[in-house]
C-alpha cells in the first residue's frame, strides 16, 4: 500500500511517499467496542442524574504566529463565550464572542485600519463600532501605525468537545453508563445513587450521525484518549472536564477529533438537497469510520521508516497519521495536532479515497514543480478540501508554539500558501500562454477549485461535490484508472446544471479535456494531421532522469485499451532541432519511470533529428498507458527543441481523441 498524499513539510523541500513496511510489532491490540449504554442507556433501580460540560485547550493556526505579509489577517470563528486577542505594537485587545449563534469569520476591511489611532492603540469599542462581528487586523507597511507582532489567541483558550463519547466507570473499573456529548460539549445522564465514587470520561471518539473518527495513540496499542474527574453517585453530580494543550497535549487529540467533525458538518451543509440543482449529486450524509493515530512528540514516519517529521493518510486503509512533534520535541519542532489546515488536508484524502475512487500514484510534491496529474488532482483537492472547510484561502504549517520556552524565535510558519487566484503572488503558478500546464500543478488545481467556491465565485461546494461523487458521472464512478483535474473538467461541463468554468480554467491555464493527459487514441478513421506536434524544453536542472523530465513539455501520455495478444507500437518522428524520443508502455497503477510498472518500452538513444522507437510485445486484455517521451540527457544547457511525432498500433495511425 502506498502513502498517499500525506502533509506538505515545507514548499522549499520535496516530500517522498514510500511503500508501507510491516510493522516491528507483531501483533496490535484490538479497539476497545463504542460503548453500547450510548444506544440502550442503562438504568438503575434508584439513580442521580449526572450533568457536566468537556472542553479542549487549543493553539489557533498551530502555534498562535502567522504572518500573513500584506494580506489579510482571517481569524478562525468563534464559538458563544470564546474570546481572541491581536497584538498591535505593544497594545493587545481582546474581543469577546456574546452570540448564540457565535462570532463567524469575516476578512479585515479597511475601517479596522483607519479605526487605529497613532498611538497603535485599537480599543474594543473601536472594534464594535467598524460593525464587524470578530477580530482582526489588516498588516500593511504605509500609513502611521505597524502591526509589529502578529498574535491571536497566543494563550490558551477552549472550545467544547462535541459530539463524542461519554464514559462512567465504578471503582473496579466496569462501565456503568455511556453517553455523547452534544454540540456545546455538554453531557446529562443518569448513574447509580449508592455514594460510591465514579470516574467520568470523555474519549478522543465519536461514532455517530454527527462524526465517524477514533483518535488514538498507536496502530500497536490502539488506545484512544480520554479526560477524566471522579463523582460522588448521591445529589446532584457534576464534571468539567478539560483536555489541556500543555504536558501530556491531550487537547491535540480533541483538535483533530473536532477538525473531522467540522469536516463532516460542512459536507452535510453544503451539500442538502444538492440534486435539485445538480441532477448527479449525491448528498453527504456521514462518513465511514476513521482511525487517526497521533502521539506527542512522536513522527508517524517512523512506523514506516520515514526519517523527519510528517503526516500523511493511508490510501485504501481508512488510517491518518498526524504529526505529534519530532523525537520527543514538543516546543520547537514542526507538530501538527493544532494546524487545522493539515488536519483537514489529510482528512481530505480520506474523503477522496472513499467518495471520489482515486488513482494517484503518491510521490515526491513540493507544491512548485510540474508532477504527475493523478498526483496534482489529488493534492489539490486536499489543499482545497481543508481551506473550503476552514474558510481561510490559505495552507498552513507552523512549527514550535509561542508559549515555547525560547521564545518568539522557536516558533512559527513552515509555510504559508495563498490560495486565492486573484491578485497576489503565489507559488505553483502555471507559465502564461502555455494552456494545459495548470493540470499539471498542485496549487493550481486547488486555486480553481477556491475560485469556484469563494464569495464571488462561479458557483457552490455542491457543484464541484457532484462531479467529485456524482453517482452516475462522478470521479466516483467513472471507468477512468488516470484521473486527473482533466478527468474533472471534462465530468463537470458535461453535467446537469454545470455553471461556466471557461474563465476560470483560462486564469490557471488549464485545458479542460483530456487532451494534456490520458489521452484516448483511436485506429479508425483515420487522423488529420498524421503527425503529433511536440515543443520539448531541456532546463538547467533537468539531467535526463525520469525525475526531472518535464511531463507537461516533454511527455505525452495516451490511454489505451489493448483486446489482449501481440502489441505492435510504431513510433517515428523528426525535427527542426536534436530530439530523442523514447516509448513506454504503463500498467495503469504505474509509477512515472519505475521499471516495475514499465511493461513494454524502447529507450535506445538516438542522437539525430530523427528516429524510430519501435515495440513489439504480448499483453494481457485491459487498459495501458502509452508515454512519448522526450529524452534530454544527451544534451546539456537550456535548449529547446520542435520535432513531429507519428504513433501507430498494429500498423494504424494512433489518433488522440480528447
Amino acid at each position: 500500500m502506498r502513502l498517499i498524499a500525506f502533509a506538505l513539510v515545507i514548499l522549499s523541500l520535496t516530500t517522498s511517499c514510500a511503500p508501507k513496511e510491516e510493522s516491528s510489532e507483531t501483533s496490535a491490540s484490538p479497539i476497545a467496542a463504542y460503548c453500547s449504554y450510548i444506544a440502550s442507556p442503562n438504568t438503575f433501580s434508584s439513580a442521580v442524574t449526572l450533568t457536566g460540560t468537556a472542553s479542549y485547550q487549543y493553539r489557533l493556526d498551530g502555534n498562535g504566529v502567522v504572518p500573513d505579509g500584506t494580506n489579510a489577517y482571517v481569524p478562525d470563528a468563534l464559538l458563544n463565550g470564546e474570546s481572541a486577542s491581536m497584538r498591535i505594537n505593544a497594545t493587545t485587545i481582546t474581543y469577546n464572542c456574546v452570540t448564540a449563534a457565535g462570532c463567524p469569520q469575516y476578512v479585515v476591511a479597511p475601517a479596522m485600519v483607519t479605526a487605529i489611532n497613532s498611538s497603535g492603540a485599537l480599543s474594543t469599542a473601536a472594534v464594535k463600532a467598524t460593525g464587524l462581528t470578530g477580530v482582526g487586523v489588516y498588516k500593511t507597511t504605509s500609513g502611521s501605525f505597524t502591526i509589529t507582532n502578529l498574535t491571536k489567541m497566543t494563550a490558551l483558550n477552549t472550545r467544547p468537545i462535541r459530539r463524542a463519547e461519554v464514559i462512567v466507570k465504578d471503582a473496579e473499573g466496569t462501565i456503568v453508563q455511556c453517553t455523547e456529548t452534544d454540540n456545546s460539549g455538554a453531557f446529562t445522564t443518569s448513574i447509580p445513587s449508592s455514594g460510591a465514587t465514579y470516574t467520568v470520561q470523555v474519549a478522543s471518539r465519536a461514532n455517530n450521525s454527527h462524526n465517524t473518527a477514533y483518535v488514538m495513540n498507536n496502530p500497536t496499542a490502539n488506545s484512544f484518549y480520554t479526560v477524566s474527574t471522579t463523582v460522588t453517585g448521591a445529589g446532584s453530580p457534576s464534571a468539567t472536564l478539560v483536555a489541556s494543550a500543555t504536558g501530556s497535549l491531550i487537547g491535540g487529540a480533541f483538535n483533530i477529533l473536532d477538525q473531522i467533525l467540522k469536516s463532516q458538518e460542512y459536507l452535510r451543509a453544503q451539500t442538502t438537497n444538492c440534486s435539485a440543482t445538480f441532477g448527479d449529486c449525491s448528498p453527504f450524509t456521514t462518513a465511514p469510520l476513521v482511525k487517526v493515530y497521533w502521539t506527542a512528540g512522536l513522527s508517524p514516519g517512523v512506523y514506516y521508516g520515514i526519517s523527519g517529521g510528517i503526516s500523511f493518510y493511508l490510501n485504501g486503509d481508512r488510517e491518518l497519521y498526524i504529526l505529534g512533534g519530532v523525537d520527543g520535541n514538543t516546543e520547537t519542532q514542526d507538530m501538527d495536532h493544532f494546524d487545522n489546515s493539515v488536519i483537514v488536508h489529510e482528512y481530505g484524502h480520506f474523503i477522496e479515497d472513499n467518495f471520489g475512487n482515486p488513482n494517484s500514484p503518491g510521490g515526491s510534491h513540493n507544491g512548485n514543480s510540474i508532477i504527475d496529474p493523478r498526483l496534482a488532482w489529488g493534492e489539490g483537492w486536499a489543499n482545497f478540501f481543508q481551506a473550503a472547510v476552514t474558510t481561510v484561502p490559505y495552507y498552513r504549517d507552523t512549527y514550535g508554539h509561542v508559549q515555547c520556552s525560547s521564545g518568539s524565535s522557536c516558533s512559527g510558519a513552515n509555510f504559508n500558501e495563498f490560495l486565492d487566484p486573484t491578485g497576489g503572488s503565489y507559488n505553483d503558478k502555471p507559465t502564461g500562454g502555455n494552456t494545459g500546464e495548470g493540470n499539471f500543478r498542485e496549487f493550481s488545481v486547488t486555486r480553481l477549485l477556491w475560485d469556484v467556491v469563494k464569495t464571488s465565485g462561479t458557483s457552490t461546494f455542491a457543484e464541484i461535490w457532484s462531479a467529485f461523487n456524482g453517482t452516475s458521472l462522478g470521479m466516483k464512478v467513472v471507468n477512468d484508472p488516470f484521473k486527473s483535474i482533466g478527468r474533472f473538467h471534462v465530468i463537470q461541463a458535461a453535467a446537469a446544471g454545470a455553471t461556466n468554468w471557461t474563465a476560470i480554467r483560462s486564469t490557471e491555464e488549464h485545458v479542460g479535456t483530456l487532451a494534456e493527459y490520458s489521452t484516448p487514441v483511436v485506429t479508425t478513421g483515420g487522423c488529420s494531421p498524421t503527425t503529433v506536434g511536440m515543443s520539448i524544453y531541456r532546463s538547467l536542472s533537468d539531467d535526463g532522469s525520469f525525475a526531472k523530465s518535464d511531463q507537461y513539455r516533454n511527455n505525452d501520455f495516451y490511454s489505451y485499451y489493448h483486446t489482449g495478444g501481440t502489441l505492435n507500437l510504431g513510433l517515428t518522428w523528426s525535427g527542426a532541432g536534436i530530439a530523442d524520443l523514447d516509448l513506454y508502455v504503463y500498467k495503469t497503477d504505474y509509477v512515472f519511470g519505475t521499471a516495475s510498472t514499465i511493461v513494454a518500452k524502447n529507450d535506445t538513444e538516438t542522437s539525430t533529428t530523427s528516429g524510430s522507437a519501435p515495440i513489439t510485445t504480448s499483453l494481457a486484455a485491459g487498459r495501458y498507458m502509452i508515454n512519448v517521451m522526450a529524452y534530454t540527457g544527451l544534451y546539456g544547457g537550456v535548449t529547446t527543441a520542435a520535432t513531429t511525432y507519428a504513433l501507430t498500433i498494429n500498423g494504424a495511425a494512433a489518433c488522440p481523441s480528447p
